[in-house]
């Protein structure tokens, strides 16, 4: 079971309930049993969300694959925002009424009995929760037997007119969060004149999200929302994008600067130095300007390529998408994602190249000038202005092997742990998605890219340092001939711990103030 799986139909593809349900239908289909009545189905889509694992992580995933052209107005605009979200939860309802089909609510009921009753303790909740939607059934569908056994008391018992029916049992939030439930502490009643069970309400007794909306059977039959093939990105939206990146790569390659800057040492002037040596002598040497110029240069050319890539990536996914249109989008959306990212890293190393060069020339030569304008001049004096871009390709296939390598491994890191446990408990699930899980996989996607593109490190960094110009073969032969192939994963460890912490910090930097500033645009601040 992969992301595809959990994530392209209105249901999971795979589910131990709907295993169930599955075995159900080869034993106890019968025909012209209908379907069980709208408000159930849709309590119990909420519920399976709220206490199956893999529901739950599938319905997490569901704005994954909002479609890229429809991607703006999703995040920016909340009532198109709230009604896609409704759509998705409606189409799953129906999907599993359909799946329901046929088969007596009986075994409906016992199915779910025995699958979240009887699980270890693993759901302490689940036993009230199935009482209340059990009483979502018409008298002649109800369980006793089982509802008695879920009630921890008897309920008690009053007549008709004296209590109220719950008609919105099930709450949406905004965005793919856990459909709100009744609270536990519902009142459960027995209606001594219908002969049933029922949730009655006479206040609300909890607190709703601010914009939570009610979801009740008769939803069923809305009419869905069609997603435009519209790209509503405008300059101010671009601006903001750029400006995030631009934040994002500075505050993180700031911070961490200097495990870079001792890794480029230790592949220049200090080969094969311990760490902590070549950390003192950078500190304790009389060449410390050159160390503040090469953090200068980095910390500029990563702000460049903050600036560039990320509104080019999301701008270059949107393009691809209205180009080939929404079903194909859909359907090739990892070619596109591939293709966009490679887009941003070409337009992104154009403008950090000649600041690599920079740093690397500083960090190798610590008199090879006094200031920034003084290293950019020197090597447009002696190498022409080629010079400064002389290191494009190295850096070019560097940088797209770091990005591909992260994005794959923090897209699939939860898939994984999934697969492996399919019956978490969803407070497990939910911990997945949480700021602290997304650092450890930033940081377990770092680890990974920066062995994966090390060796392009490599080759960029002899470039760099050598006096005359020299392609990436020349530079593979010098390293091999010196060093011998580790000379290409010379530095590697620093790099990993580098590229860990610079990945866990953009994607929470980024997405922080990405958030920040557009929730300050939809409240009227700017």
């Amino acid at each position: 079971m992969d992301a595809k799986d959990l994530v392209r139909t209105d249901l999971p593809r795979s589910s131990v309930f709907l295993d169930d349900i599955a075995e159900l239908q080869s034993k106890e289909m019968r025909p012209g049993v209908p379907a069980p009545p709208p408000d159930f189905v849709v309590y119990l889509t909420a519920f399976l969300i709220n206490y199956d694992a893999v529901w739950y992580r599938w319905w997490q995933l569901q704005k994954k694959v909002v479609p890229m052209y429809f991607k703006p107005k999703y995040r920016y605009d909340y009532q198109a925002r709230k009604q896609y979200v409704r759509d998705r939860f409606r189409a799953s309802s129906v999907a599993l009424s359909n799946e329901l089909q046929g088969i007596p609510p009986e075994a409906i009921c016992r199915a779910l009995f025995v699958r979240y009753t009887r699980g270890g303790g693993r759901f302490p909740s689940a036993s009230r929760q199935l009482l209340l939607l059990f009483t979502q059934l018409p008298r002649e569908m109800q369980p006793m037997q089982l509802m008695e056994q879920l009630a921890r008391e008897p309920p008690r018992r009053v007549a008709h007119q004296d209590y109220v029916l719950t008609t919105e049992n099930v709450y949406l939030k905004d965005g793919f969060y856990i459909p709100q439930l009744l609270p536990d502490g519902s009142t459960v009643v027995y209606d001594v004149d219908e002969d049933k069970w029922a949730t009655a309400v006479t206040r609300r007794i909890f607190k709703l999200a601010p914009t939570a909306t009610s979801f009740s059977g008769r939803d069923l039959n809305a009419i869905p929302l069609v997603p435009g093939m519209e790209t509503d990105f405008t300059p101010i939206s671009a601006g903001i994008l750029a400006l995030c990146g631009c934040l994002a790569c500075l505050v993180t390659h700031v911070v961490v600067q200097p495990l870079d800057m001792i890794k480029t040492r230790q592949q220049t002037v200090s080969r094969g130095e311990p760490f902590l040596k070549v950390a003192t002598d950078m500190v304790t040497s009389d060449q410390f300007g050159s160390v503040l110029l090469a953090a200068a240069s980095e910390a500029v050319g990563y702000a460049c390529y903050g600036l560039v890539i990320y509104p080019s990536f999301e701008l270059g996914k949107l393009w691809l998408a209205g180009q080939i249109g929404p079903v194909a989008a859909d359907e090739y959306r990892v070619f596109l994602v591939l293709l966009a990212s490679t887009f941003a890293s070409s337009l992104g190393c154009v403008v950090t190249t000649p600041w690599e060069a920079c740093k690397i020339r500083i960090t190798a030569n610590p008199y090879y000038a006094d200031s920034l304008p003084g290293i950019l001049q020197r090597i447009v004096t002696e190498e022409g202005p080629s010079g400064l871009w002389a290191g494009y390709f190295p850096l070019l296939s560097r940088n797209f092997l770091f990005t591909t390598s992260k994005f794959f491994v923090f897209d699939y890191f939860t898939d994984m742990v999934i697969n492996m446990m399919p019956d978490m408990p969803p407070t497990v699930a939910f911990a997945l998605t949480s700021t602290t899980l997304s650092l450890l996989k930033g940081a377990l996607a770092g680890c990974f890219a920066a062995v994966v593109s090390q060796p392009a490190d490599s080759i960029l960094t002899r470039i760099n340092e050598s006096d005359e110009q020299i392609g990436p073969i020349s530079a593979i032969q010098a390293i091999l001939k010196e060093q011998g192939p580790s000379g290409l994963y010379n530095g590697v460890f620093l790099r990993a711990l580098w590229a860990s912490a610079v990945i866990s910090g953009q994607f929470v930097v980024y997405d922080s103030i990405k958030a920040a500033f557009y929730g300050g645009i939809m409240k009227g601040a700017f």
